[in-house]
């Protein structure tokens, strides 16, 4: 179950970003030093539903020591909420799962 590679992990995470415009912190080898250091920064200069959407990215990488699932469910809109719990039920189900989420997830954001 999980992610087929980190190459898979890395596309995921920046998917997430799209969604809230941050793609750039993303690539498809994994977080650029900026996504580093804004980690560091606790989200930095990000609104909530920025800074949640960045954070549940970094969970699913390896580790968001800032990030609660209360942050997840109340901190963001109907839309963003589904896209973290829906990835959450993907890697559960698996790669396969995992890239029918990013199919889907693809075609609801924003360009």
């Amino acid at each position: 179950m999980g992610f087929r590679s980190d190459a898979q992990l890395a596309q995921v995470c920046r998917a997430l970003c799209r969604r809230v415009g941050l793609a750039q912190l993303w690539t498809i080898e994994g977080p650029t030093p900026q996504a580093i250091a804004l980690l560091h920064a606790d989200g930095g200069h990000l609104s909530r539903g920025e800074r949640i959407i960045f954070l549940s990215a970094w969970a699913f990488w390896n580790s968001a020591p800032n990030l609660a699932l209360a942050d997840v469910t109340s901190g963001l809109d109907a839309q963003g909420t589904i896209a973290v719990a829906s990835l959450m039920l993907a890697v559960a189900h698996g790669a396969a799962a995992i890239d029918a989420w990013l199919a889907t997830i693809d075609t609801r954001i924003p360009r």
